[in-house]
């Protein structure tokens, strides 16, 4: 076969002429030849070289393409929301909290008004009105002159709203809002505030509102930075139904900031009104009644709960020392930090968080559990001479020498120890009810577990138990059972905890849930609030024994102080230690009138041994209560 004249061979051919000529076809029949580098033939360029540079544009252009696809599509939105800002200016018009109502109808709060500047740093137009701005601010409001220049000087590098001055008058707030209408950058609002009537009275019951913090922010995304929100007590329990829903005006404004007209406008809605079942003249005595024990017993703290043991219904309830919250509204620093600093803790809610030894008042449980487990019956009786020695520890009564013979009621009357050592631990020839049944009927009782109350910060308590101990590498022992038998050793209850578990022997054995709120009020609606009870399944029977001995209790027995109360009241009282170097508490439950309870009052007084100050309050309270 002849060969082909015009092959070219199987190699590279290049052009001596054209030094970037060049073909690897073996056909000879195309070559490469870019028109688009004829200007750099002259220089030589190599393959290689020109194909690194076709690829860098080729790239180059691939990045441009993908950044305007990334600010056309992906931020477009964005960028249009924040042209839309430049021109919208938004104001925002805060929602006033619900009123909070008495049982009666009496408000317990007031919503004021205060204003607040702030500055948005993403409307200033540039240095020039930053500039301007500031100086026109700083002559109206001179006491921030140093967040305004803050401010001005760090604009461009804030995205976010910044308050620059607070809590002022509708007076000083005019100037700040002819100005607010050249310039979009400055925002003038108006902040509901509360005012409580009986701030110290009321303090634990109500708690505070303020401004919302960055860390209830993360939690309560649904918030503005300038929102307020309840920070304890019923104003934190309740946010949700006080809180009304902020409304907005959005007004256009021009290139220089100045407002022309108004594009949107929604209403506020004012927040729902919440009436109480707390009675504010029961609250405003039975806070004087526990001042005067704390001051009397040299500033020792104290508490107090007063409740419808039928319902659960709180009519009072105090926790001394006490604060003004009305504090928090005016925001001033000096005083908020000594709020936060006193050694006294004014702040905790003792009535509701406070956990304390339970003292004798547990007695009434432990001779509850005697006779349901027929351990004893109204006759069962002991002779008390002062004391049990148990290998080398003596358990003493309080009383020198003894009770003598002494069964349930008069066990209960004259809180005899020993007669509930050994109901509770036994001896020798009695052999007790036991550590784990004493525990059983403690829980049936409510003890260990919050009462549910609508308040914010409950404690739990505490009920030793065998498991417990073991838990800790420690044996429980006998001597620990005669302890807990008289609410002693590691017991440890709250006063909301004590009035529910009294009211189970007012009301005929039912454990009520603690609660303040009643109704919520919504426009011309009325929501009845439902709490839910327990039925704790003690006999009637065991339940009248068990009432005739605090009955007997204030006859003649350790509450006597009572009797000058204008109906029959039935009580226990309790001392219970807790240190060897600190006087004990002393405690105080009641219930009245004896026949149709309607009242349950616990008065607990820090260190206050056994001087009578827990049963004098509750005396005065009680008088004052049945004679108005």
């Amino acid at each position: 076969m002849k060969s082909n004249p015009f092959a070219l061979k199987h190699n590279t051919v290049r052009d001596r002429g054209l030094r970037e000529f060049r073909s690897t076809r073996s056909e000879g029949d195309t070559f490469l030849f870019l028109p688009i580098f004829s200007g750099w033939l002259g220089r030589g360029l190599k393959h290689r070289q020109l194909y690194a540079f076709s690829v860098l544009i080729f790239g180059l252009l691939g990045i441009l393409f993908l950044r305007v696809s990334y600010l056309q599509v992906i931020r477009g939105q964005s960028f249009f929301t924040r042209a839309e800002q430049n021109r919208i200016k938004t104001v925002v018009l805060r929602a006033p909290r619900g009123i909070i109502y008495d049982r009666v109808g009496e408000p317990l709060v007031a919503n004021t008004v205060s204003y607040t500047l702030s500055l948005n740093p993403q409307l200033v137009k540039d240095d020039a009105q930053a500039s301007e701005l500031g100086l026109r601010l700083m002559e109206l409001v001179p006491d921030s002159s140093e967040d305004i220049r803050q401010f001005t000087h760090d604009y461009k590098r804030l995205d976010m709203l910044r308050e620059i001055a607070s809590n002022l008058t509708y007076e000083e707030s005019l100037p700040l809002q002819a100005l607010a209408a050249e310039y979009a950058a400055l925002q003038v609002a108006y902040v509901p505030a509360r005012h409580i009537t009986n701030g110290r009275s009321m303090a634990h019951l109500l708690g505070y509102t303020s401004l919302v913090t960055p860390q209830e922010l993360a939690t309560h995304p649904d918030y503005g930075l300038q929102e307020v929100i309840g920070k304890d007590g019923v104003e934190r329990f309740y946010e949700n139904s006080l809180r009304g829903r902020d409304g907005s005006i959005q007004i256009e404004v021009d290139a220089r900031g100045s407002e022309k007209d108004e594009v949107r406008h929604r209403d506020a809605l004012r927040g729902n009104d919440l009436v109480l079942t707390v009675d504010e003249q029961a609250q405003e005595q039975l806070f004087s009644v526990m001042t005067a024990a704390t001051r009397q017993n040299g500033g020792k703290p104290s508490s107090a709960v007063a409740m419808d043991p039928n319902n659960g219904e709180i009519i009072a309830l105090v926790s001394i020392p006490s604060y003004d919250p009305n504090v928090f509204a005016s925001r001033d620093s000096v005083q908020l930090q000594g709020l936060l600093t006193d050694d006294s803790r004014p702040l905790f809610n003792r009535a509701i968080a406070g956990a304390y030894p339970a003292g004798s008042i547990f007695k009434l449980a432990v001779a509850a559990a005697g006779m349901e487990e027929r351990v004893i019956n109204a006759t069962t009786a002991i002779n008390s001479t002062g004391g049990i020695l148990l290998g080398t520890h003596f358990y003493p009564d309080w009383k020198l020498g003894g009770h003598g013979v002494t069964n349930v009621t008069k066990a209960i009357a004259e809180s005899v120890n020993t007669f509930f050592y050994l109901l509770g631990g036994g001896d020798d020839n009695v052999p007790g009810l036991g550590v784990d049944t004493i525990t059983r009927y403690a829980k049936r009782f409510g003890f260990g577990t919050p009462t549910g109350v609508d308040l914010a910060g409950e404690s739990d308590g505490f009920i030793p138990s065998r498991e417990w101990k073991e838990r800790r590498g420690e044996r429980w022992y006998q001597g620990d059972t005669y302890n807990l038998s008289i609410g002693q050793g590691d017991l440890l209850v709250t006063p909301v905890q004590i009035a529910r578990y009294v009211s189970v022997f007012a009301n005929g054995g039912t454990l009520v849930t603690p609660h303040v709120g009643k109704e919520i009020l919504s426009g011309a609606d009325r929501r009845t609030l439902a709490y839910g009870t327990t039925r704790t399944d003690i006999s009637q029977n065991t339940l009248s024994i068990i009432r005739q001995g605090m009955r007997r209790t204030v006859i003649s027995g350790t509450a006597q102080g009572l009797q000058a109360v204008p109906v029959p009241v039935a009580a226990k009282t309790g001392t219970a230690q807790f240190s060897s170097v600190k006087d004990a508490h002393s405690w105080l439950a009641a219930f009245a009138p004896y026949d149709k309870p309607s009242l349950v009052v616990v008065t607990q007084v820090e260190e206050g041994d056994d001087r009578g100050y827990a049963v004098a309050a509750a005396r005065d309270f009680m008088k004052w209560y049945f004679d108005r």
